[in-house]
């Protein structure tokens, strides 16, 4: 029998075992080995290829394992394995439920590596946009600290906007973008980190730029609102593998962390502008005297 044993089968499977082969099976035996290679090499996923240790019909044993594996070369991984106590039909034996619970965990195995993969890549996406941000931020704190006019020069811009005490302003916004960039740069606090990117963001846009439209070539507010929506997005993301919260086991993600990052800005700005917006009325031109 091509079987094998017929002890390796159940004993309601004995006429089976016992009955001829079609003929077309015995051609497809004497076809198969040169098609097979042609088949192997256009496997694009991993394999599991599986003999029984009693296989009457195919070569088996390590070294034919080892074979039959090199034909797989566009598959990822093969894995090659020697069911015990079983014949040609693997799925009917009595090691079926064995070689059937092997597939199941290999497939799962497949799966976690694919995932584990997939976190990978997105774990440096979002450390990238970590970066980006976070050196965006710290270069603004720079900027309202050291160029231009320094503190002074940016405690006038605020007072124009009509913030009372410029100077506290310009250094809450200076510790603000570089605590920011700190926190964003290492994954640390991460929906706080982006919180306080969200308040000065919000503040930007909604005195200085919301007056002039959208895009940013008029000043408008199209600037800060890509990055008031990066880093709220990146606090329902998370930090990603590559952070500190990550490495303590504080992340904060999900709706969670969004509404965290959130619901801190907005109660921030909104505590600023009670305490210290006072605009200043618009004063119209005098008329001209008609002569």
């Amino acid at each position: 029998m091509i079987w094998g044993p017929g002890g390796l089968y159940p004993a309601d499977m004995s006429a089976s075992l016992a009955s001829a082969s079609p003929r077309y099976e015995g051609d497809e035996v004497r076809r198969w080995p040169g098609r097979f290679a042609g088949f192997a090499a256009a496997v694009p996923v991993p394999v599991q290829y599986t003999l029984g240790d009693q296989e009457r019909v195919w070569r088996a044993g390590p070294a034919a394992l080892a074979s039959i594996a090199s034909l797989f070369t566009a598959s990822p991984r093969v894995v090659t394995d020697e069911q015990a106590s079983a014949g040609h039909n693997l799925s009917l034996g009595l090691s079926a439920t064995a070689y059937h619970l092997k597939v199941l965990s290999f497939a799962e195995e497949c799966h976690r590596l694919q995932e584990a993969d997939t976190v990978t890549a997105a774990s440096f996406a979002l450390l990238l946009v970590r970066l980006v941000v976070g050196i965006t931020m710290a270069a603004h704190g720079y900027n309202h600290w050291r160029l231009g006019g320094r503190i002074a020069g940016t405690a006038r811009w605020f007072a124009g906007l009509g913030l009372r005490n410029g100077t506290l302003q310009a250094w809450l916004s200076v510790v603000t973008e570089f605590g920011a960039a700190g926190l964003l740069v290492l994954g640390l606090l991460t929906p706080f980190a982006c919180a306080a990117v969200m308040s000065v963001m919000m503040i930007a846009g909604f005195l200085a730029h919301r007056p002039n439209g959208f895009f940013v070539f008029r000043d408008g507010y199209e600037y800060v609102l890509v990055l008031w929506v990066t880093s709220l997005a990146l606090a329902i993301l998370g930090p990603g593998r590559i952070s500190v919260d990550n490495a303590a086991g504080i992340s904060i993600t999900g709706w969670a962390g969004g509404g965290i990052a959130l619901g801190v800005a907005v109660v921030a700005v909104a505590g600023l502008l009670a305490t210290f917006w006072r605009p200043q009325p618009k004063t119209q031109p005098a008329e001209q005297g008609r002569g």
